[in-house]
């Protein structure tokens, strides 16, 4: 465990970039559509705004960056595979958990504050409903978790088999997500599906399944992490 604190210190030195570039971007995406809803006369209803999805967007590319850039200066300054990775998942974990914090005290600004005064809905996408503020933090938490474990997955690709395995990657993915959607056709299951997302809680598809999906996540960039040379 000391050995992994010494690596999430690596990951703080420089700056933490893998945290700040995902909050300028939602700053920025957030002060654009406070303008557009304040000086234009949109109807209330339709004052929803899917900003928030680029925190989480941006979130993968900044955490694969910390095996591009970060990972080789670890390995220099004497830490092990095994340590850089427990010091990263340390990292992830900190930045879900501020990520779900500071999205669970928006959200109940933005409530307080009658949609920032001018009845808009960004910190409160329209599938969370007001309520216990431990499920609204999970919700924004554990999906960050999810985006982050992708970066990384992503980021030990890219260090094992450079753009060739993320030209691999997309496609295998591409054909898998194919392939999944003929055979669904083809059993003519796509009410089944249906019925999977509308009768599933909404804690169960934004924290439970992307939680499970996290941890095979982060298991398959540990095997290639194994083989990743610096």
């Amino acid at each position: 465990m000391t050995a992994a604190l010494k690596t999430l210190r690596i990951h703080l030195l420089p700056g933490p970039m893998a945290l700040f570039w995902p909050w300028l971007i939602v700053a920025i995406s957030f002060v654009v559509n406070l303008a557009i809803f304040a000086l234009t006369d949109v109807p209330v209803a339709d004052r929803q705004t899917g900003g928030i999805a680029s925190l989480y967007g941006v979130a993968i590319f900044a955490n694969l960056s910390l095996w591009t850039q970060v990972f080789p200066l670890a390995l220099g300054l004497g830490a092990t595979r095994r340590s850089f990775f427990q010091g990263t998942c340390l990292y992830v974990l900190g930045q879900s958990v501020l990520a779900g914090v500071v999205l669970t005290a928006l959200h109940a600004l933005e409530g307080a504050t009658s949609g920032w005064g001018v009845h808009m809905r960004f910190f409160s996408p329209w599938f969370l409903q007001d309520g216990n503020p431990a499920e609204l933090f999970l919700t924004y938490t554990v999906p960050f978790l999810f985006v982050s474990a992708l970066g990384m997955l992503m980021g030990t690709v890219f260090k094992r088999w450079g753009q060739n395995g993320m030209f691999l990657l997309s496609t295998a993915s591409l054909l898998l997500g194919a392939a999944a959607a003929v055979l669904i056709t083809w059993r003519h299951g796509w009410g089944a599906v249906g019925r999977f997302f509308t009768e599933t809680t909404t804690l169960a598809l934004t924290s439970g399944y992307p939680l499970v999906l996290a941890v095979a996540l982060a298991g398959a960039a540990w095997l290639v992490l194994r083989r990743v040379t610096p």
